[in-house]
């Protein structure tokens, strides 16, 4: 029986096949707390995205203020609700509101403690995507983005609230995906 031999991938190809020329160019996307996510991973990359898409939240420049520190469960779910992103019949059942609040809790603390760290500038260009009527994000402060986007700041208002993406869930995509 012979040992059995490892072929090597094709000219042009890397692992498993898969072509290393031709790749779809990357776009990032990320919405309130990933928004700051996306960005930082953006400064990060050894090959910058070919852009970089954002959504409700403050431009990293801008010092958090606190979006909210509501001590109570019914706060915190009051809040959730006025920004229109969690259905109030979740909240409103006990069992599923023990599963999300904790995790929006979290996520609340990593906004309020972002601080904007030294690093490398961000090499690709900048799409914001503001909710025209969002109640946690003023527009000024968002549209400091530019400062950290030397490679280029567009931005586009879109109707609705901090979680306008909802509905404008085709007008998002296209913006994502446009060339």
């Amino acid at each position: 029986m012979s040992a059995p031999t490892r072929r090597r991938p094709r000219r042009g190809h890397g692992p498993r096949g898969t072509a290393r020329r031709g790749r779809a160019p990357l776009v990032l996307f990320g919405h309130s707390l990933g928004d700051t996510l996306a960005y930082e991973v953006a400064r990060r990359l050894p090959r910058p995205p070919k852009r970089l898409v954002v959504s409700a939240r403050i431009a990293p420049t801008v010092p958090p203020a606190t979006v909210f520190r509501g001590g109570t469960d019914e706060e915190l779910a009051a809040e959730l609700c006025r920004l229109g992103g969690t259905d109030a019949a979740v909240l409103g059942h006990p069992e599923l509101r023990a599963l999300v609040l904790p995790a929006f809790r979290a996520d609340l603390r990593a906004a309020d403690g972002y601080v904007h760290p030294p690093g490398p500038p961000l090499r690709c260009p900048v799409h914001l995507l503001p909710g025209a009527d969002d109640p946690a994000v003023a527009e000024a402060d968002a549209l400091r983005r530019a400062e950290v986007a030397p490679a280029g700041f567009t931005h586009r208002v879109l109707p609705g609230g901090h979680f306008y993406l909802h509905e404008q869930r085709d007008e998002v995509l296209a913006e994502i995906l446009r060339p």
